[in-house]
């Protein structure tokens, strides 16, 4: 059978136009509930965490709580020397209310200094993410990035207060999804091109 240019063209827009929709129509989202509680090491002082709970749709960023400074007095220093950190989230509920997941468990490290209310160069670095308990996660592991380092702003600032989020795939953070426009169009030349190859094979003989 002999195709017509126009025949080719109509064929790969609509081939094109089928993807882009489906790929558009397909679900990209899962909701999950989720709690954290953190904890600071010895050496923490004015420093202290306030934990976070809520629902994320998966891609997404979850908000895991924050980090705050307590007001210092003026001209006063407190150092801040590898003073550990660890953080716990946990997800009680999958989709539909499911079985309770098992929890991911973040370790990190603060170090800097803060001054009076107007100060402070203290910097988190997070420094491992782990699963903690014997149930799956709702998501690969690797899949769970935590974004930083977090360097925390000072009483003066935000009241003290910087909070801590994290990414959670199916992707990693920095990784790109093929727009689905782009999806089409690529499938557009490649539908185009390889008919055309067939018509000159076809004209040949």
């Amino acid at each position: 059978m002999r195709l017509s240019r126009l025949h080719t063209l109509m064929l790969a827009l609509t081939l094109g136009g089928w993807i882009a929709t489906t790929t558009e129509a397909s679900p990209i989202s899962q909701p999950l509930s989720y709690g954290t509680t953190g904890f600071i090491g010895a050496g923490a002082g004015s420093l202290s965490f306030t934990g976070n709970s809520g629902g994320v749709l998966t891609p997404g960023v979850i908000n895991l709580g924050s980090l705050h400074i307590a007001s210092l007095p003026e001209g006063t220093t407190q150092v801040i020397n590898a003073v550990p950190f660890s953080l716990n989230v946990a997800f009680p509920t999958g989709p539909g209310g499911t079985f309770p997941w098992s929890n991911v468990a973040v370790t990190g490290v603060l170090n800097g200094t803060i001054t009076g209310n107007v100060f402070s160069d203290v910097l988190l670095s997070f420094t491992s993410i782990t699963q903690a308990g014997s149930t799956p996660l709702p998501f690969t592991l690797s899949n769970f990035q935590m974004i930083g380092p977090v360097q925390l702003a000072p009483q003066g600032v935000n009241g003290g207060s910087t909070q801590l989020f994290a990414y959670v795939g199916p992707l990693l953070a920095g990784q790109e999804v093929p727009e689905p426009s782009t999806l089409a169009i690529f499938a557009i030349g490649l539908a185009g091109v390889g008919l055309a190859r067939r018509n000159r094979k076809a004209l040949s003989r």
